[in-house]
């Protein structure tokens, strides 16, 4: 498989280091010269868009046709459906899909028609026949809200420690008659539910056969392949390394998370097996299509922390969080693999350099988010220059699966 995300990183190693590469670039400028160029410009325009001037990031040129229509607003504006809306920053662009140059042509088409069937058909669907009190709410909101579009306090349902309070949810559910989520969240919690199922039967369907073939072929005896034939003068890296390293930072974790209670040892083992099974099924989709963020399903990973932590938010939290990171390693590791298979690298010392700098990159993420929790006053809480959206959004999502539990 390709994995297209690895092309451009290929390319530009072989531009910037490789001499006996051919370009448009003159003399005069060098490469360098030319990319560091570049790389400001891109810099400043992001800046730019993201402070200055944010019309950039989102721009609905359909609202002004009509500002005071307030069907098209809700329609074409990019916080209602975003019906014709424009994207001018390239990293808002590539920061969920990828880049348009790297996903081939028949996944942007997939992908086109898929987003048309569940934000610019489902999404007005379920706004305008008010399905469970939409139309009460905002379009566009990952917010728990009651039916007067307030917010739902979640911390009224919980006790000190952030566990699921049955008479107090009754007693509040009764007052503010239930929690209500937004038309397009609603649109997103429908297609969490399917994509996981959905990579796992594609897997099977569309790749069963050649995944079984695979596993008969040693790596030497891939001969229609010219870089696994340049590859296979390197030695390989023992499987044995792989284990060990494997279950040594499964212990570890497994030791860390029970004693400071942060998740059973038993549950740190069912997250490892669960990022064990879709790595593979993931792996394909990332290395056919470049998509490898599939958010949706982290939300699958909740529903089952859920089910297994029963009232208890801090824990599977950490249980759906751990399923992520195991699995996104190990998709990560395969994608430093295929830039070493495409540029002619040995498997060892892939294996190495990665180890180094994962090792470095870990300590160094540890002591800098010690330091932000210690030494930046309400982080994640009242301070609104760190306001943490995402730590609010997981921490609202964990309190509201438990009532599911429930």
């Amino acid at each position: 498989m390709i994995w297209p995300n690895c092309l451009p990183i290929v390319v530009q190693f072989r531009i910037l280091h490789d001499k006996n590469v051919d370009g448009p670039v003159k003399d005069s400028l060098g490469r360098f010269g030319f990319f560091s160029i570049i790389s400001i410009g891109q810099l400043i325009y992001g800046w730019l868009s993201s402070f200055i001037m944010p019309v950039l990031q989102n721009f609905s040129p359909l609202c002004l046709i009509n500002t005071q229509n307030r069907l098209l607003a809700a329609l074409t504006g990019v916080n209602g459906f975003g019906i014709g809306a424009l994207r001018l920053n390239w990293l808002s662009i590539t920061s969920y899909l990828s880049s348009p140059i790297v996903v081939p042509r028949w996944a942007q088409v997939n992908l086109c028609i898929g987003f048309i069937l569940t934000v610019w058909i489902s999404g007005p669907l379920v706004y305008y026949t008010n399905l469970w009190d939409s139309k009460n709410l905002p379009i566009r909101s990952t917010d728990y809200l009651t039916i007067n579009n307030t917010h739902y306090n979640l911390t009224a349902i919980s006790n000190d420690h952030y566990q699921f309070n049955r008479t107090a949810y009754d007693l509040y559910n009764k007052n503010v008659g239930g929690v209500r989520v937004s038309a397009m969240h609603i649109i997103q919690l429908c297609t969490s539910f399917a994509i996981l199922p959905a990579i796992f039967v594609h897997t099977i369907l569309y790749h069963g056969k050649w995944i079984l073939k695979q596993i008969r072929t040693s790596f030497a005896n891939h001969n229609n392949d010219i870089h696994c034939k340049l590859m296979s003068q390197y030695p390989e890296t023992p499987e044995w390394w792989f284990i060990l390293l494997f279950v040594l930072n499964l212990l570890i974790l497994m030791i860390v998370s029970h004693l400071n209670n942060i998740l059973p040892w038993d549950n740190v083992l069912i997250a490892a097996i669960v990022s064990s099974i879709c790595v593979l099924p993931f792996g394909i989709i990332e290395a056919e299509t470049a998509q490898g963020k599939l958010s949706g399903t982290i939300f699958a990973y909740f529903l089952l922390g859920a089910y297994l932590l029963p009232s208890d938010p801090s824990s599977y939290i950490a249980f759906p969080l751990q399923i992520g990171a195991i699995q996104g390693q190990a998709l990560i590791f395969l994608q430093f693999l295929k830039i070493s298979h495409f540029m002619k690298i040995p498997p060892r010392a892939v294996f190495g350099t990665t180890l180094i700098s994962i090792i470095l990159s870990s300590i160094a993420t540890y002591f800098i988010t010690e330091y932000a929790l210690n030494s930046i006053p309400g982080i994640c809480t009242s301070n609104q220059n760190w306001s943490c959206p995402s730590v609010y959004i997981i921490h609202n999502k964990s309190i509201f699966l438990s009532t599911i539990r429930k």
